[in-house]
């Protein structure tokens, strides 16, 4: 996959990750691709109502009571159709007015039960289940899922924070000297080899072996104190010393860059 940013895609319009992903790539992603890219791109919303144009138009939503969905009812469910590109929109619904607005928005007033259907009326159109948008959900707002945390096909590059997160990993030593099972601390900044692909901090944290219960409970102490000191996305690795995680490449990325920045003593 080319790392340069296109200008415009072969379909027409201003690029975004959704629309790199599924006019150049769509035979060959994986729903983890998909997930972060609709966390971080801008969709076209057709809205029939509204005059026709030759192109579709950004409109505000600034004064309305919320984002604009479309959504269609027939025998096998409700659908949101929003198209990847501006000439997709045009080629299936014609000369109609269109809000472009980030999906990460349109997730904020998604209704229950409607799934979503991307590029409806193009010969690739794709179905996307209510399962697939809360995991969407979730990677807006910095919370990593099994789905998120599926590895680019292209990898992911490692490198040191730079300006270290100095709060995270003050708040963080502090908690792991409370829990007698935390054993050691790695950081790293994890940026998937997709376009405009975002760095995002990871915390690999090593513990003792423990139960399911004990661990969710550490982990979830990490995530309050984390999420109280910087609002910035971050993903937590659980480690149970001994034992592979289900995200072992991740593991490996973080653990293998540097030293851990806290280890606990004798």
């Amino acid at each position: 996959m080319s790392l340069l940013r296109r200008k415009r895609v072969e379909d027409g319009g201003p690029t975004s990750p959704l629309s790199e992903l599924i006019v150049h790539h769509r035979d060959t992603m994986d729903s983890g691709q998909l997930v972060r890219a609709l966390a971080r791109s801008v969709v076209h919303v057709p809205m029939p109502g509204a005059p026709r144009e030759a192109q579709p138009r950004v409109e505000s939503t600034a004064d309305s009571d919320g984002p604009p969905l479309y959504i269609v009812e027939d025998e096998d469910g409700r659908h949101a159709f929003v198209y990847s590109t501006a000439r997709r929109l045009v080629q299936a619904a014609g000369e109609i007015t269109a809000a472009s607005v980030p999906f990460a928005t349109l997730l904020m007033a998604w209704p229950e039960g409607v799934d979503l259907v991307i590029d409806p009326g193009h010969p690739e159109a794709l179905e996307v289940p209510p399962e697939l948008l809360r995991a969407t959900a979730l990677e807006v707002a910095g919370i990593p899922t099994g789905t998120s945390l599926q590895p680019s096909p292209e990898g992911a590059d490692a490198r040191l924070p730079d300006p270290e997160p100095v709060q995270v990993l003050g708040v963080s030593r502090e908690l792991a000297e409370g829990f007698d099972e935390v054993l050691s601390l790695h950081r790293a900044e994890l940026v998937n080899r997709e376009p405009d692909a975002r760095p995002v901090l990871y915390l690999a944290i090593t513990m003792s072996p423990v139960s399911a219960e004990r661990k969710d409970e550490i982990m979830s102490a990490f995530s309050a104190a984390i999420s109280d000191v910087d609002p910035n996305p971050f993903g937590l690795l659980p480690v149970l010393h001994g034992t592979l995680s289900n995200y072992q490449h991740l593991v490996d990325a973080v653990t293998g860059l540097d030293e851990p920045y806290w280890k606990r003593g004798p």
